[in-house]
């Protein structure tokens, strides 16, 4: 595993899944962020549209403090967890709603895609889906990998993650606007995602509070 940066409190950059050749892959499938800011110029992106993948369940797990929060006080961001996982306790999602892109010179794009996603992730490869259930193929995607993900912080309830998310502000914006976009994304995809949900909610009740 990488060493952390001491003066960022991340990686220099994303981990790389040595398992996998990501030559001729041209797709990258985004659960957060990555599905209302694209992963490079439009320019580039040849196609974009709502895509799942399976097996894994998006949880707000993730501390972060280069984008929504800061190494004083860490916000809180998605990562993806194998469905094997025993953090989740059984309480899996069959599937995880997203964008997926397709980009026309992904080794230009990737260095700093992986700058992006630093924070703890690392870059691996999984299947995509349409939501109608047809493959589209082989996506890279970002992940929580077991032992490797020094930003971790899971398992959480999700009021500890909504008292968290209601209060953290880094250099991306606030830590709500984060979780409100991607409540927004499901929404008009038409996708009801329970986490997601219970803590937009218990963050409107949190902010009241703070007012």
């Amino acid at each position: 595993p990488m060493a952390l940066q001491q003066s960022a409190a991340c990686w220099g950059t994303a981990a790389v899944d040595t398992h996998h050749d990501f030559s001729g892959t041209d797709c990258v499938f985004g659960y957060a962020s990555l599905c209302w800011k694209p992963p490079c110029d439009p320019s580039c992106i040849v196609e974009a549209f709502p895509a799942a993948i399976r097996g894994y369940t998006r949880r707000l797990w993730q501390s972060s403090v280069d984008h929504r929060g800061t190494q004083s006080y860490p916000g809180l961001v998605a990562t993806l967890l194998h469905n094997t996982n025993n953090d989740l306790a059984d309480e899996c999602d069959e599937q995880t709603v997203g964008m997926v892109y397709r980009v026309a010179d992904m080794p230009r794009i990737l260095p700093s895609l992986d700058f992006r996603e630093r924070n703890g992730y690392t870059r691996t490869l999984a299947s995509v889906y349409h939501l109608n259930g047809h493959l589209i193929g082989t996506s890279i995607i970002y992940i929580a990998m077991p032992g490797q993900n020094p930003a971790y912080v899971g398992p959480k309830t999700d009021a500890e993650v909504a008292c968290i998310v209601a209060r953290a502000v880094g250099p991306s914006g606030s830590n709500t606007d984060y979780v409100y976009r991607l409540h927004a994304f499901l929404q008009q995809c038409g996708v009801h995602d329970p986490h997601i949900t219970a803590i937009v909610t218990l963050c409107d009740a949190a902010s009241a509070a703070l007012e």
